[in-house]
Protein backbone atom coordinates (compact mmCIF):
# COMPACT_ATOMS: atom_id res chain seq x y z
CA UNK A 1 0.00 0.00 0.00
CA UNK A 2 3.18 2.47 1.11
CA UNK A 3 4.19 1.53 -2.50
CA UNK A 4 1.01 2.70 -4.17
CA UNK A 5 0.89 6.28 -1.94
CA UNK A 6 4.52 6.69 -3.01
CA UNK A 7 3.93 6.43 -6.80
CA UNK A 8 0.80 8.39 -6.57
CA UNK A 9 2.34 11.09 -4.44
CA UNK A 10 4.95 11.18 -6.84
CA UNK A 11 2.64 11.35 -10.12
CA UNK A 12 0.68 14.46 -8.36
CA UNK A 13 4.58 16.05 -8.19
CA UNK A 14 5.60 15.12 -11.79
CA UNK A 15 2.21 16.51 -12.89
CA UNK A 16 2.55 19.44 -10.80
CA UNK A 17 5.90 19.77 -12.20
CA UNK A 18 4.49 19.53 -15.74
CA UNK A 19 1.59 22.28 -15.07
CA UNK A 20 4.30 24.58 -13.60
CA UNK A 21 6.64 23.82 -16.73
CA UNK A 22 3.44 24.82 -19.13
CA UNK A 23 2.43 27.78 -17.29
CA UNK A 24 6.42 29.41 -17.46
CA UNK A 25 6.13 28.53 -21.19
CA UNK A 26 3.20 29.92 -21.71
CA UNK A 27 4.01 33.46 -19.32
CA UNK A 28 7.46 33.90 -21.23
CA UNK A 29 5.89 33.55 -24.70
CA UNK A 30 3.27 35.95 -23.75
CA UNK A 31 6.39 38.17 -22.40
CA UNK A 32 8.47 37.79 -25.71
CA UNK A 33 5.10 38.75 -27.91
CA UNK A 34 4.03 41.97 -25.79
CA UNK A 35 7.72 42.96 -25.83
CA UNK A 36 8.27 42.71 -29.56
CA UNK A 37 4.64 44.57 -30.07
CA UNK A 38 5.97 47.33 -27.69
CA UNK A 39 9.34 47.45 -30.06
CA UNK A 40 7.34 47.28 -33.39
CA UNK A 41 4.69 50.09 -31.67
CA UNK A 42 7.36 52.30 -30.49
CA UNK A 43 9.82 52.07 -33.04
CA UNK A 44 7.59 52.58 -36.31
CA UNK A 45 4.48 54.61 -34.69
CA UNK A 46 5.94 56.39 -32.23
CA UNK A 47 9.39 56.69 -33.90
CA UNK A 48 11.50 56.34 -30.62
CA UNK A 49 12.50 53.05 -30.70
CA UNK A 50 12.94 51.10 -27.14
CA UNK A 51 16.10 49.95 -26.01
CA UNK A 52 15.12 46.71 -24.03
CA UNK A 53 12.17 44.47 -25.11
CA UNK A 54 15.12 42.84 -27.99
CA UNK A 55 17.08 41.42 -24.79
CA UNK A 56 13.67 40.75 -22.90
CA UNK A 57 12.46 39.10 -25.92
CA UNK A 58 15.73 37.09 -26.74
CA UNK A 59 16.19 36.48 -22.54
CA UNK A 60 12.26 35.11 -22.30
CA UNK A 61 12.61 33.09 -25.99
CA UNK A 62 15.90 31.23 -24.31
CA UNK A 63 14.07 30.38 -21.36
CA UNK A 64 10.71 28.87 -23.41
CA UNK A 65 12.40 26.97 -25.54
CA UNK A 66 14.79 25.56 -22.59
CA UNK A 67 11.59 24.81 -20.96
CA UNK A 68 9.54 23.41 -23.52
CA UNK A 69 12.54 21.39 -24.61
CA UNK A 70 12.04 19.56 -20.67
CA UNK A 71 8.14 19.25 -21.21
CA UNK A 72 8.49 17.72 -25.03
CA UNK A 73 11.20 14.96 -22.94
CA UNK A 74 8.71 14.50 -20.64
CA UNK A 75 5.93 13.63 -22.99
CA UNK A 76 8.33 11.52 -24.76
CA UNK A 77 7.96 13.84 -27.59
CA UNK A 78 11.63 14.46 -28.83
CA UNK A 79 12.69 12.88 -32.25
CA UNK A 80 14.67 9.38 -32.22
CA UNK A 81 15.23 6.78 -34.46
CA UNK A 82 13.52 3.59 -33.42
CA UNK A 83 14.06 1.98 -36.41
CA UNK A 84 16.09 -0.62 -35.25
CA UNK A 85 14.48 -1.00 -31.71
CA UNK A 86 10.79 -1.38 -33.07
CA UNK A 87 12.29 -5.10 -34.62
CA UNK A 88 13.45 -6.10 -31.38
CA UNK A 89 11.31 -8.02 -28.39
CA UNK A 90 9.76 -5.68 -26.42
CA UNK A 91 12.06 -6.47 -23.29
CA UNK A 92 14.56 -5.76 -25.60
CA UNK A 93 14.20 -2.52 -26.90
CA UNK A 94 12.64 -1.33 -23.27
CA UNK A 95 16.17 -2.14 -21.99
CA UNK A 96 17.84 -0.09 -24.59
CA UNK A 97 15.59 2.83 -23.97
CA UNK A 98 15.98 2.69 -19.92
CA UNK A 99 19.82 2.55 -21.38
CA UNK A 100 19.36 5.63 -23.33
CA UNK A 101 18.15 7.60 -20.83
CA UNK A 102 20.59 6.52 -18.35
CA UNK A 103 23.15 8.02 -20.77
CA UNK A 104 21.00 11.35 -21.18
CA UNK A 105 20.48 11.87 -17.62
CA UNK A 106 24.77 11.63 -17.58
CA UNK A 107 25.20 14.18 -20.11
CA UNK A 108 22.59 16.34 -18.72
CA UNK A 109 24.39 15.93 -15.32
CA UNK A 110 27.37 17.26 -16.74
CA UNK A 111 25.13 20.12 -18.52
CA UNK A 112 24.09 21.02 -14.91
CA UNK A 113 27.29 21.11 -13.17
CA UNK A 114 28.86 23.24 -16.30
CA UNK A 115 26.23 25.32 -16.25
CA UNK A 116 26.28 26.43 -12.47
CA UNK A 117 29.92 27.23 -13.48
CA UNK A 118 28.94 29.58 -16.12
CA UNK A 119 26.29 31.01 -14.46
CA UNK A 120 28.38 31.86 -11.00
CA UNK A 121 31.55 33.43 -13.12
CA UNK A 122 28.32 35.85 -15.13
CA UNK A 123 26.71 36.63 -11.89
CA UNK A 124 28.41 39.98 -11.18
CA UNK A 125 28.14 41.03 -15.04
CA UNK A 126 24.77 43.24 -16.25
CA UNK A 127 23.24 43.24 -19.73
CA UNK A 128 23.30 46.00 -21.63
CA UNK A 129 19.64 47.29 -21.91
CA UNK A 130 17.59 45.40 -18.92
CA UNK A 131 20.79 46.27 -16.29
CA UNK A 132 20.23 42.88 -14.80
CA UNK A 133 22.44 39.91 -14.32
CA UNK A 134 23.92 38.06 -16.97
CA UNK A 135 23.32 34.85 -15.42
CA UNK A 136 19.91 35.32 -15.66
CA UNK A 137 19.44 34.30 -19.06
CA UNK A 138 22.12 31.57 -18.65
CA UNK A 139 20.61 29.84 -15.36
CA UNK A 140 18.19 28.54 -17.97
CA UNK A 141 20.71 25.95 -18.93
CA UNK A 142 21.37 24.32 -15.56
CA UNK A 143 17.35 24.74 -14.23
CA UNK A 144 15.93 23.03 -17.66
CA UNK A 145 18.94 20.39 -17.70
CA UNK A 146 18.07 19.43 -14.02
CA UNK A 147 14.62 19.25 -15.05
CA UNK A 148 15.65 17.55 -17.46
CA UNK A 149 17.07 15.26 -15.78
CA UNK A 150 13.88 14.66 -13.67
CA UNK A 151 11.61 14.29 -16.22
CA UNK A 152 14.25 11.44 -17.56
CA UNK A 153 14.36 9.53 -14.43
CA UNK A 154 10.48 9.67 -14.40
CA UNK A 155 10.93 7.91 -18.26
CA UNK A 156 12.83 5.76 -16.95
CA UNK A 157 10.86 4.65 -14.19
CA UNK A 158 7.96 3.87 -16.05
CA UNK A 159 9.67 2.06 -18.54
CA UNK A 160 11.09 -0.31 -15.48
CA UNK A 161 7.45 -1.08 -14.30
CA UNK A 162 6.68 -2.10 -17.87
CA UNK A 163 9.53 -4.15 -17.83
CA UNK A 164 7.91 -6.07 -14.89
CA UNK A 165 4.76 -5.97 -16.57
CA UNK A 166 5.81 -8.15 -19.45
Amino acid sequence: MSQEYAFLLARKLIDGMSWFIKAVIVFSMLAMLTAICLQVFFRFVVNQPLNWPEELARFTMIWSAMLAAVYVQHERGHLSLDFFTARLPRKVSLSIRILMNVLIIIFMAAVVISGIQEVYTLWDLKTGALRISRSIPYLAIPVSSALFILATLVLIFRDILELKEK
